[in-house]
């Protein structure tokens, strides 16, 4: 049983990681291809940094550079936070974490565009304008999904009976969560957490 575990663990593992490469490997190639002085990109010519000079001149350019900068910190942050709190708060109920899955499941498998129209819709009705916050909640809201899915395939494969074992030895379900759950889990929400800053 153990070893069928860290065999799914190891699987999920390559997994993520041959996702974060699909992800992450377009924008390598966008990198090497802005420092080609052929402005189509069709062929390599000679490497150059004009094109960044161009781009840090434009006032209007470094200004939505950093404004999405900082809206992916924000969102990775926050989305990490509550994937990776619900995942740890429901991961006894079998339940409510079946009914946690089914929910980030559908968030996943709901094209982006159905839900920022329904975002669209929602959220001037909740007094929220269409702008940077909304971005960020819209952005939160979906991709804590992610977390969710990640981090409870994770809390799934720990080793049975190591929060048993801190609760018999007298630690509080904080301390159990802080110096048990969450060591098994770091891996988990590093990973997600880069996975939400591609999206």
């Amino acid at each position: 049983m153990r070893g069928h575990k860290r065999g799914v663990g190891i699987v999920g593992s390559l997994s993520l990681g041959a996702a974060l490469v699909l992800l992450y490997a377009p924008l390598v190639q966008l990198v090497i291809s802005s420092i080609n002085t052929n402005s189509l990109g069709s062929s390599w010519e000679h490497p150059t940094l004009g094109w960044y000079r161009l781009a840090l001149d434009n006032e209007l350019v470094v200004a939505s550079l950093w404004r999405s900068v900082r809206l992916a910190l924000a969102v990775a942050f926050s989305a990490a936070l509550l994937g990776t709190g619900s995942a740890i708060a429901v991961r006894h109920r079998p339940r409510i974490r079946s009914l946690a899955a089914s929910l980030a499941t559908a968030r996943v498998a709901t094209p982006e565009i159905l839900v920022a129209v329904g975002l669209g819709v929602l959220l001037p009705l909740a007094d929220i304008q269409l702008g940077v916050v909304a971005m960020w909640f819209g952005h939160t809201v979906l991709l804590s999904a992610y977390v969710v899915l990640i981090v409870s395939a994770r809390l799934q494969g720990m080793p049975e009976g190591l929060e048993d074992a801190a609760q018999d030895l007298g630690a509080p379900p904080w301390r159990v969560i802080r110096h048990v759950v969450m060591p098994q889990v770091t891996p988990a929400v590093f990973a997600s957490t880069l996975l939400v800053a591609a999206f």
